[in-house]
């Protein structure tokens, strides 16, 4: 398959090029600045596209590029700001195959968070929520399903919970404060480990066929609360650290992404035989 990833050279994206470029894909990374140094670590196989290109035909776009969560404080001008940059570049890259095929595939990029919390419950029976966070994700996801009715091709939507991995994402931002504890604790915080985050992906592009719905979680089937989450993302025991109450994590919206509190499961990709590598 020829596939365009964009926010490529970001946390998840950069993973997902080259697990599917040493999987035999024709891999397009597009990016905002193309002579980055993030994009230094492709291999020439990859091609590296920034906004001015032109997009060559495709069967797949993944859509993960947007301006990030976690990164400022979340005032009502920020949102705006992060579900434009992921908006906008849908517009872009519809504009860009204006009176050409357009891909056949689109999956774009959500959150957990989109759920009401004190849930267990998997795609089709869980509820959303009325909050900062669900009227985000539901912004990006109506604008992505819009743009795949305009032209006739299947949108699968990628709620994904906290990522895990070594290099970006929560453990970054850990590696830079001190051991925490939360208290109250979760019962059950949604997360998912960057290997498995980029092998559903995979799993997606190569299996649509087998997946029944267009919404799919991504998250761990292993329940952890966000005291497991925060231990695995710095490698160490849950104790001795440094006990914080949960509610100074609302002073931030960002601090509510920790302090979420539902099991949401991935059913969808366990149904058409996704497995995950903590199982």
């Amino acid at each position: 398959m020829k596939i365009i990833i964009t926010g490529g050279t970001g946390f998840i994206g950069s993973e997902l090029a080259l697990l599917l470029n040493n999987s035999g894909h024709d891999v397009i990374v597009l990016t905002r600045n193309k002579h980055s140094k993030k994009a230094d670590i492709f291999p020439d196989s990859i091609k590296i596209l920034d906004y001015q290109d032109r997009l060559p035909e495709a069967d797949a776009i993944v859509h993960l590029a947007g301006a990030s969560i976690a990164t400022l404080p979340l005032f009502d001008f920020r949102l705006k700001t992060i579900a434009s940059s992921r908006t906008d570049l849908l517009k872009l890259i519809e504009d860009s195959y204006q009176g050409r095929a357009f891909p056949k595939l689109i999956i774009q990029a959500s959150g957990t968070s989109v759920y009401e919390e004190r849930q267990n419950a998997g795609e089709e029976d869980a509820r959303t929520a009325d909050n900062f966070y669900s009227t985000l994700c539901h912004q990006i996801e109506i604008s992505a399903r819009d743009l795949a009715a305009r032209h006739d091709c299947r949108c699968f939507i990628a709620r994904i919970g906290v990522v895990i991995g070594s290099k970006g994402g929560l453990s970054k931002i850990c590696s830079y404060l001190p051991k925490l504890r939360l208290f109250p604790d979760t019962e059950s915080l949604p997360y998912i480990k960057l290997s498995d985050c980029t092998n559903a992906l995979k799993f997606i592009l190569e299996n649509q066929d087998k997946i029944s719905g267009n919404v799919l979680n991504l998250t761990s089937p292993e329940c952890l609360t966000a005291n497991g989450v925060l231990s695995l993302c710095r490698h160490l025991p849950y104790l001795p650290a440094i006990p914080v109450p949960k509610i100074v994590l609302n002073l931030d919206k960002r601090g509510s992404l920790l302090s979420f509190d539902s099991r949401i499961k991935p059913d969808a990709l366990m149904k058409a035989g996704f497995c995950f590598s903590c199982k």
